[in-house]
């Protein structure tokens, strides 16, 4: 009956995958993490399928069962406008699984599961109970469907539901792990956004003074003619955008040991050597930004193949002494003050877009590591002229290929030294 019942769910799904394919070319074309294209993953997946169930031919499915699964769900995205990458993977196994019934394949299916959830969860994606246990509650029921359709029989409907039941098991260990994190993290959500110090006078007092920096490195990235882009945006799809451009700059932000302090409209503010003085802020900052620049020069090229309007980004970074410290009284904001802030800002605004413009004094700290181009004397609001600097990379010598994108051994053991 395995046999039977899972070559007959990969005729569906093999109906699902060729439908896949005929998807719009913005979408079959875009490249995967995996560093191929939808469409030759999907392709491989077609091969793959029908290598293992070489009977899925042979059964007419009656109706798109990922089509009528999507519909169900609470989501606005038309079927024919989205792919479905993580979960055709996940599918994959789920095949697997009611073919072989073993102790072994319902592990690999297990893991997939959780591959799934905690790859949204990085992604900064709201995966809410309603959506993970009704989506799969959803696709259960389109199967019950799939073998009365094809008159499997009660025995087939006992092994879709067995496997039902193990994804509800995971889905629930999930979410009781998730929330015994939540509640661990309310004590410590303080220590992730001001210095351990600060954190204890604010929650034994009430208030903190605020603390001198003495070096710290500043930088403000800005998106180019924001006020036009939003003006042909609507607020919802202006959110989203902002959101996945913020989102990817936060995960940067923290590979490289920064702080984000706020984000004002388009603009994002982050900062080193603000929570944990150390001597690396400056080098972290410029590697920071050279790799947003890298994202956005990505994003915008995803972007143009749609056939959208492509978004640039000034990038300004200064190293200096500031002031830091909580404000707020029902909802406590980290902040920082002083000079530094203020020249950090101009050197955005000063600088040119897709580029990583710096002043002298994050260039004295950093040339040791980053091929700089001097600007010469630059006017900046309110300060006259400053000398500035543009990052154009890493040092060919301190990255690997020496093309100047990704730090290498050298880099790294050069950076332990500061």
């Amino acid at each position: 009956m395995r046999r039977q019942l899972s070559n007959t769910i990969a005729a569906y799904f093999l109906h699902h995958l060729r439908a896949e394919l005929e998807k719009p070319a913005a979408l079959t074309q875009l490249i995967t993490s995996e560093g191929a294209s939808f469409q030759k993953l999907t392709e491989d997946m077609i091969s793959q399928l029908t290598e293992e169930f070489p009977a899925a031919g042979e059964t007419k499915p009656g109706h798109n069962l990922f089509k009528v699964w999507w519909q169900s769900l609470p989501v606005s995205i038309p079927y024919e406008q989205t792919t479905f990458k993580n979960y055709n993977q996940g599918f994959w196994n789920r095949l697997l699984d009611l073919k072989m019934g073993t102790e072994s394949s319902r592990r690999a299916l297990l893991i997939r599961f959780r591959r799934i959830v905690d790859l949204s969860r990085e992604r900064g994606r709201d995966l809410t109970y309603e959506f993970i246990y009704s989506g799969e509650s959803r696709m259960n029921e389109c199967l019950r469907r799939v073998v009365t359709e094809q008159n499997l029989g009660d025995e087939a409907w006992g092994i879709v539901l067995e496997q039902h039941d193990a994804l509800n098991r995971a889905t629930y260990s999930f979410f009781d792990n998730a929330l015994k994190e939540s509640l661990k993290r309310t004590d410590d959500i303080l220590h992730k956004i001001l210095p351990a110090k600060i954190a204890v006078e604010l929650k034994n007092g009430g208030s903190v003074k605020p603390v001198r920096v003495a070096s710290a490195s500043i930088m403000f990235a800005d998106i180019v003619g924001f006020t036009q882009i939003a003006e042909a945006l609507s607020p919802e799809e202006l959110a989203t955008e902002l959101d996945r451009c913020f989102s990817h700059f936060d995960a940067i932000m923290d590979q490289n040991h920064l702080e984000k302090i706020k984000t004002i409209g388009d603009s994002y503010m982050c900062a080193g050597g603000i929570l944990e003085e150390n001597q690396t802020h400056a080098v972290d900052a410029v590697l920071c930004g050279l790799r947003i620049q890298e994202f956005m020069r990505k994003y915008k090229k995803s972007r143009e193949m749609r056939a959208l309007s492509s978004w640039r980004l000034r990038i300004g970074i200064h190293t200096g002494s500031v002031a830091a410290g909580v404000i707020g009284l029902n909802r406590y904001n980290f902040d920082v003050w002083g000079d530094t802030v203020n020249i950090a800002s101009r050197a955005e605004a000063s600088g040119e877009p897709g580029r990583v413009n710096i002043t002298s004094s994050t260039k004295d700290l950093v040339s040791g590591f980053f091929a700089v181009e001097h600007r010469g004397k630059v006017a900046a609001k309110n300060k006259g002229e400053i000398d500035m600097y543009f990052a154009t990379g890493i040092l060919p010598e301190l990255s690997v290929g020496g093309r100047g994108k990704v730090p290498n051994r050298k880099f790294h053991k050069f950076y332990r030294t500061l």
